[in-house]
């Protein structure tokens, strides 16, 4: 068996093609500018920043529904409905957790590296307590190695740095060895996690600074607790030989990889564009004579003293004309970067009157076209972790704890309380949300009042699931029966008969009884 070291050695090098590629990305979403000269004129399109911001808000700002599949018996659909208040409420902690630690949102984080790696990894688990664990790694500080076929996750690595304070204090909780006068004089400390997994039981080194502090120890989890996944990226799997060095660029891709090279080429032309406008404005100069005037200084905006030299002058050459073609290049980059991102409707604000119920939806289609995939991956990402939490209650028989959730028929938040007891034996969560684009609800509200009177062209339950999209058009039909079986005369004569036979009963039995009037109500 190879030294940890080794594997760790091995599982970097593996994703070196990755990790450059991916900090090419970042350069262009930062709005670095390689052609920056000074006193020249130069510009990068905020484009990337843009799409990354538009496509992490469509991904994490629409709530998150907590499903689970509920048979016929009433208390299992209790207790489905317990686990997904259970969850939500655990989201909800887990966000305001990390807010205090100065975090962002968990879907946030997730979904601002899913764009620009096109990898996720998440560390699941369940501690007593109970501590609900779904940690974010770096996607370019992880470096995984999946088995054959599917065998799953065999070994991963990942590589980050603590400061030394908050190195000392995990050596102590996790009990790692470490040397003596241990960190010294460091102020940072950087740590290689190595996950491996044996047969039936996952193992867990750890290496500070290149000391071993924790070698193939054996862990309580059966399988490697991370989830790795990519999102993106090429169809075919690039494998671990030599024959494509640069497999791993593409295997799982930046949402910016579409629009890299266009994008970099807008720039290029961009910055000729602006340094065309200025030379043409400032005017370039010839010098006759021996007076020491470059065209820089000029295009720099220098004052020129031509002194008492008679000979001195400066001069305009011929300019050529700004070429028409130019508008002709900006508007076929704009379209190439609309079909590898978002269109410009999605980015901008809206005009007067609003978008049309058909607008929105082309819209819609765009954006899933364009993020789907990442959409996708994150609905099951969240499933998998939903899942696998309240298995492990379950599994370790957690003790009770309270959540805070809402509950349908009562206003406001409630307290309540959730154990291992509250989890059904074979458990699966589907969590769903939709990305947060415009939506035509009012506008489709206002035709299914319009057409609804007209007679049989919409009847309610099409309303309900064809054109609001209700989660429940069932139960909502079995509300709006029993509302109006109410208001029928024959209802209000049963109801009013029994209200004063209840008056009858209550005058008769008093402790002082009203014979004349109970016999009147009879």
């Amino acid at each position: 068996m190879d030294s940890v070291a080794e594997t760790i050695r091995e599982l970097k090098n593996i994703w070196t093609a990755r990790n450059l590629r991916i900090a090419q990305m970042y350069e262009m979403r930062r709005l670095l500018n390689p052609r920056y000269r000074k006193d020249y004129e130069s510009a990068v399109t905020n484009t990337p920043k843009v799409l990354i911001r538009l496509g992490r808000f469509l991904l994490s700002s629409a709530p998150v529904i907590h499903a689970i599949a509920s048979g016929l018996d009433e208390a299992e659909a209790e207790l489905n409905a317990s686990c997904e208040r259970a969850l939500s409420s655990i989201w909800r902690s887990n966000d305001e957790t990390r807010r205090r630690a100065g975090k962002r949102p968990w879907r946030v984080e997730l979904s601002d590296y899913m764009l620009m790696t096109g990898f996720y990894a998440v560390v699941v688990a369940v501690r007593q307590g109970p501590e609900f664990i779904a940690d974010i790694w770096n996607p370019t500080q992880t470096y995984p190695e999946w088995g054959e076929g599917d065998v799953g996750l065999e070994r991963v690595a990942y590589s980050y740095t603590l400061s030394a304070r908050s190195a000392e204090r995990r050596a102590k909780e996790l009990e790692w060895k470490t040397p003596e006068n241990w960190p010294g004089s460091r102020k940072s400390v950087v740590v290689d996690l190595l996950w491996e997994q044996q047969d039936d039981v996952s193992v867990q080194s750890v290496v500070l600074d290149g000391t071993m502090a924790v070698e193939r120890r054996e862990t309580e989890f059966p399988r490697i607790p991370v989830i790795i996944g990519t999102v993106g990226g090429e169809a075919t799997w690039g494998g671990y030989s030599d024959s494509d060095a640069n497999w791993a660029k593409y295997y799982g891709e930046s949402f910016l990889e579409a629009n890299y090279d266009v994008i970099d080429a807008y720039n290029r032309w961009l910055t000729y564009q602006l340094q065309l406008v200025r030379d043409t404005t400032y005017r370039a100069v010839a010098k006759r004579g021996n007076f020491d005037v470059t065209v820089d200084d000029l295009k720099a905006g220098k004052i020129v003293d031509l002194g008492t030299d008679p000979s001195a002058m400066l001069g305009p050459i011929a300019m050529p004309p700004f070429p028409p073609q130019l508008e002709t290049i900006r508007a076929e980059f704009q379209t190439q970067m609309e079909q590898g991102g978002f269109t410009r409707a999605m980015l901008n604000t809206f005009g007067s009157p609003p978008p049309s119920g058909f607008a929105l939806s082309q819209m819609l289609t765009a954006a899933y076209a364009a993020i789907g995939e990442h959409h996708q991956a994150a609905q099951s990402l969240i499933s998998e972790i939903d899942t696998i939490w309240l298995t492990e209650v379950r599994r370790k028989k957690l003790r009770s704890f309270k959540i805070t959730t809402r509950k349908p028929g009562v206003p406001g938040l409630i307290r309540e309380e959730f154990s291992a007891k509250s989890v059904p034996e074979d458990v699966m969560v589907e969590a769903t949300f939709k990305l947060a684009a415009p939506d035509d609800k009012m506008e489709r509200l206002n035709a299914a009042r319009i057409a609804s009177p007209q007679g049989p062209l919409l009847d309610t339950q099409t309303i309900l699931e064809e054109l609001v999209g209700v989660p429940d058009a069932v139960l909502i039909m079995s509300r709006l029966d029993n509302d109006e079986a109410k208001q029928l005369p024959e209802m209000k004569s049963v109801r009013m008969a029994k209200a004063l036979r209840r008056a009858e009963l209550a005058l008769r039995r008093a402790k002082k009884p009203d014979k004349d009037l109970a016999d009147a109500i009879g």
